[in-house]
């Protein structure tokens, strides 16, 4: 693993992009955040809840779901970002909306994480993160050193394509253009998935961008658009992949979701493999 990946220019600028989003954040969000959170807890052997446990958010970009963790009834939050501008956000997150907790948040890459240094945690989460420091594999090795015995680590990775040697080419070029410049290719790329998404399926694009917090754990539709087109470096892994990944590490998917065997085309994005893992 290269040194430089742990140098912020060396990845795209996700931290404006949370910065923005995180104006849009209100309760309605907030919730939808925490029953993210809580449904994929719930796929632990018993059921699992947050109560009374150690949760460490590895690039928690806007804070929302370190906050929605904290409302979970963490007994402690630990936030980590590489861009300076998530974990000023994520502060400003807390302060705006749970003014009394007393989260860690911290500048910090993935690849300096050391259990000798943080201790070990009841849940590590990182959703959608780890694809993007340019060496997943490694990313996710340093992750799950850091979930205790009897913890869980939980995951959301970019599924690999047909279409992901062209699309590390668009990031690329796109993570270098002027802000100008890529709000433009924004626009181009977010009218192509509506009437793309319109003439597959029927559904109506202004209800889809509408409603897309709801059933995109309270996301934003223009945020996800450019967090996904200037999302560089970027990596993909199957589902065997992810199977080898998690023996090699002694680790059990108890669940897997948006993630098969069949790689999907990937014309509009890739979607995520979301897995909760727990150890043998």
């Amino acid at each position: 693993m290269s040194e430089k990946l742990k140098e912020l220019d060396s990845h795209f600028a996700f931290g404006e992009n949370w910065q923005k989003y995180a104006s849009l954040i209100d309760e309605g969000r907030i919730q939808t955040a925490e029953n993210s959170i809580s449904s994929l807890l719930k796929k632990l052997p018993g059921g699992g809840k947050l109560v009374g446990k150690t949760f460490l958010d590895i690039g928690c970009g806007s804070g929302l779901f370190s906050l929605a963790a904290a409302r979970l009834g963490a007994k402690s939050v630990t936030a980590m970002d590489i861009d300076p501008i998530s974990v000023e956000t994520t502060r400003a997150v807390f302060k705006r909306f749970l003014p009394d907790a007393k989260p860690d948040v911290r500048q910090f890459s993935v690849f300096d994480l050391n259990p000798d240094v943080f201790g070990k945690f009841d849940v590590v989460y990182s959703w959608g993160v780890l694809h993007h420091t340019g060496d997943m594999r490694s990313a996710i090795r340093k992750a799950a050193e850091m979930i205790k015995d009897d913890g869980a680590l939980v995951l959301a990775l970019y599924r690999n394509t047909k279409c992901d040697k062209a699309w590390k080419i668009i990031k690329r070029t796109y993570s270098s253009m002027p802000a100008v410049l890529q709000k433009i290719i924004q626009c181009i790329y977010m009218c192509g998935f509506l009437i793309g998404r319109t003439l597959i399926t029927g559904a109506n694009p202004i209800s889809y961008v509408k409603n897309y917090k709801k059933r995109s754990r309270g996301m934003s539709f223009a945020n996800d658009a450019h967090d996904w087109l200037g999302g560089y470096p970027y990596e993909t892994i199957s589902l065997q992949e992810m199977k080898k990944l998690a023996n090699d590490l002694n680790l059990v998917i108890q669940y897997k979701r948006h993630i098969d065997d069949q790689a999907p085309i990937g014309f509009f994005s890739s979607g995520c493999g979301e897995f909760v893992l727990t150890r043998h």
